[in-house]
């Protein structure tokens, strides 16, 4: 007579079904209780469902012709269930066709735009979907250096003139380093281009040689030039 008074303490039994059993579509706990002689029915749906904590991320430097790396980010989910993900990756927010793997190659057509991976955790009934921040691609360059003495004397100091050339209107910034015969000079651009002084050179044909390291927009080049000595 006191455990009756009392109540339910505690449940008598616990059951799982599973959402292809479940009358609702959702997978169910069901409680029964022996004092009342009930059974409650509680969804554990959002217990099932993957939570993002950690937004996946893109690794790799976007250049035209580079992989790019997705990594999924942090997921929680309830019980002991295991996570499967999948990928999209997506060109200035649209999906881009086929490129649903972990990596990506950057296309010509992802120049200057902004690259997002989209990665969706699924459960065995239940899927959660969280992005990327965006990397933005960076534009092809071709750089040229020119002397301004195609044929010098030893006698003559020799300047080049180096110029960055990037598609799709980007402006190359930063510096340029020069090597010839021996001598490596470093200036910065300036709307693209740079005049450096190598000075005096020695007889004979020499290759001139210029890189450019990139910039956030612009990607890294290098171009050749040729001087004659007399």
């Amino acid at each position: 007579a006191v455990l009756a008074s009392a109540g339910d303490l505690g449940p008598e039994g616990l059951a799982f079904i599973p959402a292809a059993s479940s009358t609702t579509g959702a997978p169910m706990l069901a409680v029964a209780s022996e004092v009342s002689g009930t059974t409650t029915l509680f969804s554990i749906a959002d217990l099932l469902v993957p939570a993002n904590t950690v937004a996946p991320s893109i690794s790799g430097t976007a250049d035209v012709g580079t992989k790019l790396t997705a990594a999924p980010g942090t997921w929680t989910v309830g019980g002991a269930l295991t996570l499967s993900y999948s990928y999209q990756w997506l060109r200035d927010g649209k999906p881009i066709a086929k490129a649903t793997g972990e990596s990506y190659r950057v296309a010509v057509a992802d120049r200057g735009r902004a690259l997002t991976v989209r990665v969706t955790a699924t459960t065995g009934s239940a899927s959660t979907t969280a992005a990327s921040a965006p990397v933005t691609v960076r534009q092809p360059a071709v750089a040229t250096v020119v002397a301004d003495k195609f044929l010098a004397t030893t006698r003559d100091s020799v300047s080049v003139t180096v110029r960055v050339h990037a598609t799709g209107g980007a402006a190359a910034t930063g510096d340029v380093t020069v090597t010839v015969a021996g001598k490596t000079v470093t200036g910065t651009l300036n709307n693209g281009k740079a005049v450096l002084t190598v000075g005096k050179l020695p007889r004979g044909l020499h290759v001139i040689t210029t890189s450019y390291a990139g910039s956030a927009s612009v990607s890294p080049t290098a171009g050749l030039g040729l001087v004659v000595v007399r």
